[in-house]
């Protein structure tokens, strides 16, 4: 089971600070598992409203956070069964740290890292590309 304490801190550092700010949100609503308001996710991960103001635009159009009713949010419904996604998702990062070469880099960690973004890009475009032909005629 993710954990809050677990998860926030442990990715901090290698992201860039906005990207820190979005994922910290994320992982509250996620962790919380329930809608919450612009000031409970605020007061969670101790930042001004204002802050958490600016990215849930942002991360609405990203299609990271969904707007409920009552101006509360939450993450995306597939994001509550992360552990289930991360039971799929394991045997990936495990493959991709067997062949990594990473000394010229930070961290294995952040090569990892890089590079699960990347293959998950790679693979959304293709599904995209898929789908987009399916529902062309022929």
């Amino acid at each position: 089971m993710i954990t809050k304490d677990k998860v926030i801190v442990h990715r901090k550092g290698w992201l860039p600070k906005t990207t820190q700010t979005q994922y910290r949100i994320v992982l509250t609503l996620v962790v919380n598992g329930n809608e919450m308001t612009l000031s409970e996710i605020a007061d969670s991960i101790k930042v001004d409203r204002q802050l958490v103001a600016h990215h849930l635009p942002i991360m609405i159009k990203k299609g990271l956070v969904v707007p409920t009713t009552d101006k509360r949010y939450m993450c995306q419904p597939v994001m509550n069964n992360i552990d289930e996604l991360i039971k799929y998702t394991e045997p990936i990062i495990q493959k991709m740290s067997e062949g990594i070469f990473d000394e010229h880099a930070k961290s294995t960690e952040n090569v990892i890292m890089e590079n699960l973004m990347c293959y998950f890009a790679l693979m959304s475009y293709d599904f995209k590309n898929k789908k987009k032909k399916k529902s062309e005629p022929n």
